[in-house]
């Protein structure tokens, strides 16, 4: 990937290459507690940052969280910030 972003660089002096868009779940608090879940998700050493949003956090892992006992319950959706935006607002 490196090779194509100098190349584009070389071409274009103002590219800038995108970043990966920040992998965020919602809480489903229907079906559980905030503060368990995430207890749950960081002792399987998911980093989780808390977001301006309720119940939302920003998330890194090295594994796919989907196959988590806690995604399987319907524990936590992943959802993009933008997407919690209008269920917030909604609300």
């Amino acid at each position: 990937m490196a090779y194509f972003d100098e190349r584009y660089k070389k071409i274009c002096p103002d590219f800038e290459p995108e970043k990966p868009e920040e992998r965020s779940l919602r809480i489903n608090t229907l079906c559980a507690v905030e503060k368990e879940v995430v207890a749950r998700l960081e002792a399987e050493e998911v980093m989780l940052t808390k977001q301006p949003i309720p119940n939302s956090y920003a998330f890194t892992a090295e594994f796919s969280i989907s196959s988590t006992t806690e995604h399987l319950l319907g524990y936590f959706y992943m959802q993009g910030l933008a997407s919690q935006c209008v269920a917030h607002v909604l609300a």
